[in-house]
């Protein structure tokens, strides 16, 4: 094998591609060797600063880049005092941390189900909305995290621990529009993501709504024969072979005699001797007075059919349990006690099990709408207040330009 001579040429070209190789590497080493918040790091050189980061003499922009990351770092002190303390403090806790620690959420809510959905033939969608709902009855409208949004939620409050903790660097306002954006997205794991609240929402209110007017259906009384009327000629029904009924065509085999048409008979003109037909109203269960409102409808027309006691029979069970003060739960709470009273009218079960499905889906979609509105996930909502706060400070206090 031939021996490798050293000569200063080649010592140089050597010297040369040591350093094409390492330059590249310089910057990922750096940004590896630091936090989450030094990432993405910048050139300290801008408005008024020369490439070295020093202040351009003559320029007059009040203060100096180290008075604004010392306020910066000031207002990040203090934004982890109020908003994040308050991230802090909404941590949720798992399952078997809530056995130990006792309820969480809404105390005025009864941590559970009030009417369980019946067994049927669902969506996907609609098997998600249930469920979603059946947790969040079951945590007093506070989510039960997954063991993926645990772990979320964990690393979000400590990075965001350590950014407002951290100590003052000529970097410290760079960066920061992206670092809260990326913050963000990460965010909506540990929480409830707001579009598939959403679609939850609309594909419950449409399954309650068809099981609304599937009760309102059952509870119908079925049509029975009646007699001709009393004044109807008799003689008239022998004379041709459809009973003088106008516009009806014989059978085969029968005389076709001519048959005066029913100049109505598949136009849809309607009946003169009957009123005219109410225009139905659609019925809406956005608002919570709504959805009380249906199970309120729902209970009287199964008392004036029969189906269900009156309020005041003396045959309803005894409530041992308290009701929940909330508009639709505690109408729903009554009427279980209702249902499971004995029925006045025998063969009613069907009935019954089609009032017991509309309930049970009222219900569901009373926790979903309440968790898309105002008492909605405390989590989402304070990791939202902690990236607003520091966008705000970040914008009021680094205006030195570097």
């Amino acid at each position: 094998m031939a021996k490798f001579a050293f000569s200063p040429a080649r010592l140089a070209f050597a010297t040369f591609l040591t350093g094409m190789v390492a330059l590249p590497l310089a910057p990922a080493m750096a940004a590896s060797s630091g936090s989450i918040a030094e990432m993405g790091k910048v050139s300290p050189a801008g408005p008024g600063r020369d490439p070295a980061g020093r202040r351009k003499p003559g320029d007059d922009r009040a203060g100096t880049g180290e008075d604004c990351v010392g306020r910066y770092q000031a207002a990040l002190r203090r934004i982890k005092e109020t908003e994040f303390a308050a991230l802090a403090g909404s941590k949720r806790p798992s399952s078997s941390a809530r056995a130990e620690t006792g309820p969480a959420g809404d105390l005025s809510l009864p941590g559970m189900t009030i009417f369980t959905p019946k067994p049927a033939s669902r969506s996907r969608a609609e098997m998600a909305a249930l469920a979603a709902a059946s947790s969040l009855a079951k945590s007093r409208g506070r989510p039960i995290p997954s063991a993926d949004a645990r772990w979320v939620a964990e690393r979000l409050r400590t990075d965001l621990s350590d950014y407002l903790s951290q100590k003052p660097t000529p970097y410290l306002c760079n960066g920061v529009p992206q670092y809260v954006m990326t913050l963000r997205k990460f965010a909506t794991r540990a929480g409830n993501d707001p579009a598939r609240l959403q679609s939850l929402l609309a594909t419950q209110s449409n399954a309650a709504l068809n099981s609304i007017d599937a009760a309102f259906a059952a509870m119908k009384p079925v049509a029975a024969p009646r007699f001709a009327p009393v004044d109807r000629p008799s003689a008239l029904l022998d004379q041709a072979p459809t009973g003088a009924i106008p516009g009806l065509r014989p059978s085969a085999g029968l005389s076709r005699a001519d048959t005066t048409p029913n100049p109505g008979a598949g136009t849809g003109a309607s009946d003169p001797d009957l009123p005219p037909l109410k225009a139905s109203i659609p019925r809406v269960l956005a608002e919570s007075d709504d959805r009380a409102a249906a199970v309120d409808d729902l209970l009287s027309a199964a008392r004036s059919a029969g189906f269900l006691a009156p309020v005041a029979d003396e045959s309803l069970p005894a409530v041992t349990e308290p009701a929940p003060t909330e508009p639709v739960l505690s109408r729903l709470f009554a009427a279980r006690a209702a249902l499971r009273a004995p029925s006045p009218t025998p063969g009613g079960d069907g009935i019954r099990l089609a009032l017991a499905s509309a309930f049970a889906d009222i219900e569901a979609l009373d926790y979903l709408q309440r968790a898309a509105g105002e008492k909605g996930d405390p989590q989402s909502r304070a990791a939202d207040a902690v990236f607003d706060a520091i966008l705000a400070a970040q914008q009021k206090e680094c205006t030195c330009g570097g």
